[in-house]
């Protein structure tokens, strides 16, 4: 009897305890119930409030803009403007408050009006040059005689005039800026025929420098060899003295032209220059087919008008008359020039004839 007392003693503690159990969960729930309901009745008040604002926002834009239209239905509101201190322009106000979600409108509708900057003599003064401020004023008087019609934009969008047209809220109104010109194409390259004497530097518009070194230095075939962008075009070759604007003499030609290769003492015709590139001896021009290559050119006819350049690996030699020394020490004072141009500029069928493999240098002898 005893053991079925306990149990039953032991099985009543159980539901005793299972009970609680539930009783504090049905509790949570009902915490966390009123706790959900505080905060949506929270959000709901809020939602209220905000539903509240929004309708006075309303009313209030409401109300401004019944104001600015009554402001600007009368043909006598006349408002005047003080352009930098330099002019002074009187329109409607109408003119300015075409455009309602402008900062310009917002500016002139009325209720702003005893804050915006005044001169001396009561008109508003906005801190832009006539010439940027006179272009929008045109644009707002065609816009409001046709709002239809998308007026033209002023010819010239100066940095200031975007500046002024951003700060006032236009810049989705006023039509995108015209395309910039196309630039003009650059001047064809200075072009000559035969050998010019006394050529001055500056004229040599549309040419590049890719060579200059005195008469001490030794040449080679690599001196004539335009860098990338400046090849497949022709060269001018020519000498100074050093620090001289001028050149000396020089002549021009097609770049396979004026170093194409020759033997002997022949030269080629081209663009009314002999031109000749003898392997170990020199290259250079004339103005005869005569050259006397010992080793460089040393003909007297016409000398003023011959240049001839080792390529024996020593320096030299010719500039005109002007002999620049034979040996290796060459001269100081004088300076070969070479410029190129990547432009076709010669159609010679001389050039056809010539033989395409270049002129080649080869090491010095070992004596003479």
């Amino acid at each position: 009897l005893q053991e079925l007392l306990q149990g039953a003693l032991d099985q009543v503690s159980l539901e005793r305890e299972k009970f609680q159990r539930e009783r504090e969960n049905v509790h949570a729930e009902r915490d966390a119930l009123e706790k959900g309901w505080a905060t949506l009745r929270r959000e709901e008040s809020k939602l209220a409030e905000e539903k509240q604002q929004l309708e006075r926002s309303r009313r209030a834009f409401g109300e401004e803009k019944e104001f600015v239209a009554s402001l600007t239905a009368g043909s006598n509101d006349l408002i005047s403007l003080n352009f930098g201190g330099e002019r002074v322009v009187t329109v409607k106000r109408s003119l300015l408050t075409q455009f309602e979600e402008s900062m310009l409108t917002r500016m002139f509708c009325g209720l702003y009006d005893d804050k915006l900057d005044r001169d001396k003599d009561g008109n508003v003064f906005l801190d832009y040059a006539p010439s940027v401020m006179m272009p929008l004023i045109d644009f707002l008087r065609l816009r409001r005689d046709n709002p239809q019609v998308a007026a033209d934009a002023p010819t010239e969008y100066t940095k200031a005039f975007v500046s002024m047209v951003n700060f006032f809220g236009l810049d989705r109104i006023l039509p995108p800026p015209p395309p910039p010109p196309p630039s003009p194409p650059p001047p064809p390259p200075y072009k000559f025929s035969g050998i010019k004497l006394d050529v001055p530097i500056e004229s040599l518009q549309g040419w590049t420098l890719i060579h200059s070194a005195s008469y001490d230095h030794p040449t080679t075939v690599q001196d004539f060899q335009p860098p990338d962008g400046l090849q497949g075009g022709a060269l001018l070759v020519g000498a100074r003295r050093k620090g001289s604007t001028k050149l000396a003499l020089a002549a021009m030609g097609d770049a396979s032209a004026v170093v194409a290769a020759t033997e002997g003492e022949t030269t080629h015709l081209h663009n009314g220059v002999h031109w000749y590139c003898c392997q170990q001896r020199s290259v250079g021009f004339s103005p005869t087919a005569t050259v006397s290559l010992c080793a460089a050119d040393v003909a007297e006819e016409s000398g003023d008008k011959r240049l001839s350049w080792h390529l024996n690996g020593f320096g030299g030699y010719r500039a005109g008359s002007h002999l620049c020394g034979y040996y290796p020490t060459g001269s100081q004072h004088w300076e070969k020039i070479i410029f190129a141009t990547p432009l076709k500029l010669f159609d010679d069928p001389s050039v056809l004839d010539i033989k395409a493999q270049a002129c080649r240098e080869r090491p010095p002898p070992t004596s003479w």
